[in-house]
């Protein structure tokens, strides 16, 4: 009984892995391709806009990376759920910011453009950067040779994200696309936060 019920579990656990990872791969590309989408205008360049994304996502996600390695165990699990659902809560916030700033921003100096949107962006990059390294190390315990595919799915998932996120702001617009890609860091979070609760249950049966 106690070995169908530890297989049960390794299964369910094998099954949540690759469902986050998955998720972490398509919603983080639904994020970013549709605000990189609408910097374009205020920021007046596709290659500025994208290289002001690029820039601010990547330095706030290593500064988010970084800080999540002072946490472990449950703290961990914490935290890094608490900044998926940060993330489906600032991406929202940024979708509906960027369409009232976009006239206030055609109005500054170029660089002062930059600055504005890296200063809302910056904070999205730090949440962003939580979840994939701290999920590795929540998944992985024990686990160390899931590493590999945990990387090949957010490999492929990336690639599948970056289409949805095109076929979706066609089909339902930016902020819509941007509100799918919130929604799809509450299910990681939600994963997160059952991962905790199994690894209990877990470790009560033994």
């Amino acid at each position: 009984m106690k070995r169908t019920s530890v297989g049960s579990a390794s299964w369910s656990a094998d099954l949540r892995t690759v469902v986050y990872f998955l998720a972490l791969g398509v919603g983080f590309l639904m994020v970013e391709i549709p605000l990189a989408q609408k910097l374009i205008l205020p920021l007046g360049y596709p290659t500025l806009a994208l290289t002001v994304i690029l820039f601010s996502v990547l330095l706030g996600g290593g500064a988010g990376a970084l800080v999540s390695q002072r946490f472990s165990g449950d703290a961990l699990r914490r935290w890094s759920a608490g900044c998926a659902l940060a993330v489906a809560l600032v991406t929202v916030c940024c979708a509906r910011a960027l369409d009232s700033l976009s006239a206030v921003m055609l109005e500054q100096t170029l660089p002062m453009r930059c600055a504005i949107a890296m200063l809302l962006l910056l904070p999205l990059g730090f949440l962003l950067g939580t979840p994939f390294p701290a999920g590795i190390r929540v998944f992985t315990a024990g686990r160390p040779q899931q590493v590999p595919l945990i990387w090949g799915l957010n490999g492929v998932a990336s690639v599948v994200g970056s289409v949805c996120a095109a076929i979706g702001a066609k089909a339902f617009g930016f902020s819509s696309t941007l509100c799918i890609g919130a929604a799809i860091y509450v299910i990681a979070a939600a994963l997160l936060l059952t991962a905790g609760r199994s690894a209990q249950r877990a470790t009560a049966s033994r």
